[in-house]
């Protein structure tokens, strides 16, 4: 107590926030070690108070110099993956997408640039994400949202890029505040979208995964057989074999760019999908390992009953098989 009362008539503490660039003098290591913390210049009123804050505190070194190395050791650190986003923190980072600036710019320029990463509006974000859910994009799990393979199938190959990017968006925001300032026209800034609209369109219609014509009739007459959700009979469509009762909500489907069965040189075909749904497995010979191993294994499509999701699982025929 009487510590806090006299450290009110001491002068203010002054740091300066450091990154250190460290290099290895006269060895062939390469790279460079980064240390980053706190310079104290003044320690001010912390003489008195006596606090041993949590921040690193940098020695005072100038550029150029030369330090000696009294020890060294390598620590190994288990870090776990961040927690799922819930309907919660997702509106959050929407109304920020994450972004955070420090650098000095001009205030209405700032204002205008951060408002660009901002997804929607507090009124409508909550409906992006039931949209979201909808389309299949995302699940969630309780309390927890994750994205599915059609949602990373999407962001991984959508063609138009620009889409995804949140410094476009930044841009497009200022260049609305410039328009409020009168340093860009209307007109100029409609001609710029309609450009980025049309080759947006004409990348998407180009693209083997996205372009073509969109179709849900059946390519064959006979159905590949019968969906293990619902019990509807599963038809070929231009992309995928999918549920025929998409309609009522059943999301069942085997897509024929399957990233799984097309990494190990085989394709998803009408004949493969048939013998599946009818057999509950399908046989491939001659699978090509990521090491460049052949071997043949029955192909299983399972549900997992905790995510929901279906994924595929190897039962090896070879004595030996290889790791795939």
């Amino acid at each position: 107590m009487k510590n806090r009362f006299l450290a009110q008539f001491m002068p203010i503490a002054v740091a300066e926030d450091t990154v250190l660039h460290i290099k290895m003098q006269n060895t062939d290591i390469p790279g460079e070690f980064v240390a980053k913390g706190k310079v104290q210049l003044e320690a001010g009123w912390k003489l008195i108070e006596g606090i041993d804050a949590k921040e690193t505190i940098l020695p005072a070194v100038k550029k150029g110099d030369v330090l000696p190395l009294i020890k060294s050791e390598i620590n190994e650190v288990e870090r776990k993956p961040p927690k799922p986003h819930t309907e919660k923190t997702l509106l959050k980072v929407m109304e920020t997408c994450g972004k955070k600036y420090e650098e000095k710019e001009e205030e209405q320029m700032m204002m205008a640039i951060l408002s660009g990463f901002s997804i929607g509006t507090p009124a409508t974000r909550a409906e992006t994400i039931k949209k979201l859910k909808d389309a299949g994009y995302i699940k969630a799990k309780g309390k927890s949202l994750s994205c599915t393979d059609l949602g990373k199938i999407l962001v991984e190959t959508f063609p138009a890029r620009e889409l995804f990017d949140l410094e476009y968006t930044g841009r497009l925001e200022k260049t609305l505040s410039d328009i409020e300032r009168k340093k860009f026209t209307k007109d100029d800034f409609l001609a710029m979208i309609e450009q980025f609209v049309i080759e947006s369109v004409d990348k998407i219609k180009n693209d083997k995964v996205f372009g073509g014509p969109v179709t849900l009739e059946p390519l064959h007459t006979e159905p590949a057989g019968i969906c293990p959700e619902c019990g509807a009979p599963v038809v070929e469509t231009a992309r995928a074999f999918g549920c025929s009762g998409w309609k009522k909500g059943c999301k069942f489907a085997i897509w024929k760019d399957d990233r799984f069965i097309t990494s190990l040189g085989k394709k998803v075909s009408y004949e493969m999908v048939k013998i599946l749904l009818e057999h509950g497995k399908v046989g491939f010979r001659g699978c090509v390992s990521k090491r460049g191993n052949k071997f043949s294994a029955y192909f299983y499509y399972e549900k997992d009953e905790k995510t929901g999701r279906y994924n595929w699982r190897l039962e090896f025929i070879d004595t030996n098989p290889p790791q795939a």
